[in-house]
């Protein structure tokens, strides 16, 4: 057996959902023998993240006329560049590996997206969810998440997250996780906060890992263990194998810290 990589949410993301050319390319970062490790909290991250943005995506599509309405609707999300980055992604996969090599107007090229987006949902989750030769679950974070499913009423792609359930103590084992290794994530707040300089995710994460380590028989917010999603997942995966990510910026400097191996690729 070769080397372990632990998927962070971006690498399993495009491993899963994105066109040939771009998994190959993670795939080329790594041995071609090698042992792949996630996590439940990759899968939720990756669920309320990226594949929610792919299902409005689809919603959205249901909803225009034309291919071109659908650009014009991802143009307007660049306040939230999260959501504009999946979706220029998955118009990018569409033409790398799906369009057509016919002449097709306005319509008939959201048509074709379309299809292409709803099939690449269904098949990315299957994906996703057998990817990974294991799966930790050291943070106690949520089991079960329903699959996306198209609603026979209107043709939209449903996914009912449990996301009400975070930030309750009682579904999830975040607050005695975080209170287990209180030292470490107390050492990662305080060298993230030295970092100069400063972007305004890491703030966030700063301010957020203080919160759920302090108190821990409290109920949290939910948004404070999104915001520590990078400092959880470097955490949990620190012990299998080297973190894999398209997103080194914010990996490297705690998995210094942790004395953990982290690839960008």
């Amino acid at each position: 057996m070769g080397p372990s990589f632990f998927l962070d949410t971006s690498a399993l993301f495009e491993l899963c959902f994105r066109d040939r050319t771009t998994r190959e390319n993670v795939l080329r970062s790594v041995p071609e023998i090698r042992d792949f490790v996630t996590s439940r909290y990759v899968l939720f991250e990756l669920a309320r993240g990226p594949v929610k943005n792919l299902v409005l995506l689809q919603r959205k599509a249901c909803q225009v006329k034309g291919f071109s309405d659908l650009e014009e609707y991802a143009g307007r999300c660049f306040p939230a560049p999260h959501r504009l980055g999946t979706y220029l992604g998955a118009f990018t996969s569409f033409h790398r590996e799906a369009l057509p090599k016919v002449a097709m107007d306005d319509s008939q090229h959201l048509a074709f997206f379309k299809s292409h987006l709803e099939s690449n949902i269904r098949r990315g989750w299957k994906k996703a969810l057998k990817t990974a030769d294991r799966t930790l679950n050291e943070i106690g974070c949520l089991e079960e998440i329903p699959p996306p499913k198209i609603s026979p009423e209107d043709g939209h792609y449903l996914f009912d997250l449990p996301t009400p359930k975070c930030g309750q103590q009682k579904n999830c084992g975040l607050k005695a996780y975080m209170a287990l290794n209180r030292d470490q994530f107390e050492r990662i707040r305080e060298h993230l906060s030295k970092l100069e300089p400063s972007d305004a995710e890491t703030k966030k994460r700063i301010k957020a890992l203080r919160a759920l380590y302090r108190n821990p028989n409290q109920n949290f917010k939910r948004t404070e263990c999104y915001q520590c999603g990078d400092a959880l997942i470097a955490h949990e995966g620190r012990n299998d194998g080297i973190i894999l990510t398209r997103n080194g910026k914010h990996f490297e400097p705690i998995c210094d810290l942790l004395e953990t191996q982290v690839l960008s690729y």
